[in-house]
């Protein structure tokens, strides 16, 4: 009998340590999904600039606000469109202006999206994410841009459609 009492406990706190871990789960931990970080600290010529690393969508990039980070993304498929989302992690100073520019493989082609004369903030709403789609046209590896005035860390991921 008091063995059945010890498993039955023993089940309730595992069961408890379970619901309370799951609890614990961070916007960043679901944000990210399982995907590693990628380090940006090389330097990759790319379009008369640099990147300085390369994602794709089982990467992400942690990085902060002002200024911004140029990554290479290598579209191997008929993929047509890139999905970029920028999570707020810690927000400093709103800034007004938010630029995310795709540059197709041969650079010759830009498509760009461009939030500004806002509170940066207050347009990311209660979830702090920021959604671009932008067009890839065509295969091989484009450049992806973003830049802000804002004050504030950020992780940035990209899926394909």
């Amino acid at each position: 009998m008091i063995a059945i009492h010890r498993i039955y406990y023993g089940a309730l706190v595992g069961a408890g340590l379970l619901f309370f871990s799951v609890g614990c789960v961070s916007d960043e931990a679901v944000f990210t999904q399982g995907r590693l970080q990628a380090f940006c600290d090389r330097t990759i010529p790319m379009c008369s600039t640099r990147a300085t690393c390369l994602i794709d969508d089982e990467s992400f990039v942690k990085s902060q606000f002002p200024g911004g980070v140029r990554s290479v993304v290598r579209n191997t498929f008929d993929d047509d469109r890139l999905v970029v989302r920028i999570l707020l992690t810690e927000a400093l100073a709103p800034g007004t202006v938010l630029q995310v520019d795709l540059q197709s493989a041969d650079c010759g082609q830009v498509d760009m999206e461009r939030i500004a004369d806002v509170d940066l903030f207050q347009e990311a709403g209660n979830d702090r994410v920021f959604e671009f789609e932008l067009d890839f046209h065509g295969r091989g590896d484009h450049l992806l841009s973003v830049f802000s005035d804002m004050n504030a860390q950020y992780l940035l991921t990209v899926d394909f459609e």
